[in-house]
């Protein structure tokens, strides 16, 4: 079974290659992503400060790496491919007969069900972790400088803090 449907998935279908993919495409969102996720990986330089870790940008900490910011400004790139494969998506969906309606909604499956997946298994480790006596170290109460407007409405924490 896969995600709650009756019906089975073919092995013989997921393996097979799409010959009308664009495998350029593919590459563009792949090489964009990866390059996003590892200078963000690397432009936060933790410090314990007061016994607690603060959150350092890197090119505040050595100026002289600003200018690497310019060669992995991808997001524009990032943007455009999956802009494209959704066009892709949307233009065969229509091609089957499907609404704008159906396609919608299972757009809106693929990207939600993950996404609350996440958020809940963020929770419950938020929860662990103060009912272990460890609330200063959970997720939810990662803080920005002061006066930065917070969802619990207080200045200084971007979530909510109970």
């Amino acid at each position: 079974m896969y995600w709650g449907h009756a019906t089975q998935r073919n092995p013989a279908k997921v393996h097979a290659s799409d010959p009308d993919r664009d495998r350029f495409i593919d590459l563009v969102r792949v090489t964009s992503m990866i390059t996003v996720v590892v200078l963000h990986w690397l432009s936060v330089m933790p410090a314990l400060s007061d016994g607690r870790v603060v959150d350092q940008n890197v090119v505040a900490v050595i100026p002289g790496l600003w200018p690497l910011t310019w060669a992995g400004d991808v997001m524009a790139l990032f943007f455009f491919a999956g802009g494209y494969a959704n066009w892709v998506s949307l233009t065969n969906s229509l091609r089957r007969g499907e609404s704008y309606g159906v396609f919608l909604a299972r757009r809106a499956r693929r990207l939600l069900r993950p996404t609350f997946i996440f958020l809940g298994g963020w929770l419950a480790v938020d929860l662990l972790m103060r009912a272990v006596g460890l609330s200063s170290w959970s997720p939810l109460r990662h803080t920005w400088p002061s006066g930065t407007p917070s969802l619990s409405g207080r200045s200084g924490s971007w979530a909510c803090t109970w």
